[in-house]
């Protein structure tokens, strides 16, 4: 009895561990995504040194504008790909459209590639909700999909619908989180936009979570998609 009972323990864990794996938003791009990039970027895949990563904080600052300005581009109108279908850097760029959540994940692929550590944030509304969890649990709620990139000095949010970076007149990097406390900062003179409006009221914050839904990458079912590394950066926030 104790030998079955340990045997449909250790079928449950690998069941468990299979279902996380394989609903886990995978971060590496293709060779496909990987041509498109460098396309996009005007550089050379021949190039061993094409995708080099800047050494200071002005360089991967530059960088961030120069990728957000050539995703914005790639991507004019502000339609969504096809649920249930891939939708990576390569298809973006062919469909030439995309939303928040399509530019985002572009905007990771590319600065990726330039060895830069990414983590994708899911915002909700909470103005109607007056909670993060009411927000998270109810559909249709006003929600956002930017960026975070981690420069050399801390984490920089990077808007996916205008070109807005966390970046302050005094030279200050930001994070999504700040602006919880901050919503009048003034910005560098390179930020071209304000902040995305949900961010006036109030909102909650997911980071690693692609969709609620599940049906924005493989195998397209009703379990939310996710990425289990940017997942544990919600402990953090938690902790600080």
């Amino acid at each position: 009895m104790k030998r079955w009972l340990a045997l449909i323990a250790a079928t449950g864990v690998i069941a468990i561990g299979l279902v996380i794996t394989v609903h886990n938003v995978p971060q590496a791009a293709t060779s496909q995504d990987t041509a498109v990039a460098a396309a996009l970027m005007g550089l050379s895949t021949d190039d061993p040194d094409a995708f080099a990563t800047p050494g200071t904080l002005d360089g991967q600052i530059e960088l961030v504008i120069a990728v957000q300005a050539v995703v914005l581009a790639a991507a004019p109108l502000d339609e969504g790909l096809p649920l249930g279908e891939p939708r990576e850097l390569a298809q973006l760029v062919e469909a030439g459209k995309g939303l928040c959540y399509d530019r985002s994940r572009a905007i990771e692929t590319i600065l990726r590639l330039y060895g830069l550590e990414m983590r994708h944030v899911a915002i909700y509304s909470t103005a109607e909700t007056g909670s993060a969890i009411r927000s998270l649990l109810t559909p249709g709620i006003a929600s956002h999909a930017v960026s975070e990139v981690k420069t050399a000095a801390g984490w920089l949010a990077i808007d996916s619908n205008a070109p807005w970076i966390g970046l302050t007149a005094d030279g200050q990097v930001i994070d999504t989180g700040a602006l919880h406390d901050r919503p009048d900062l003034a910005w560098d003179p390179r930020v071209a936009a304000p902040p995305n409006g949900i961010f006036s009221e109030g909102f909650t914050l997911v980071y690693g979570l692609y969709s609620r839904h599940g049906r924005f990458y493989a195998p397209f079912n009703a379990i939310p998609d996710y990425n289990i590394a940017e997942l544990t950066h919600n402990l953090t926030a938690l902790v600080n």
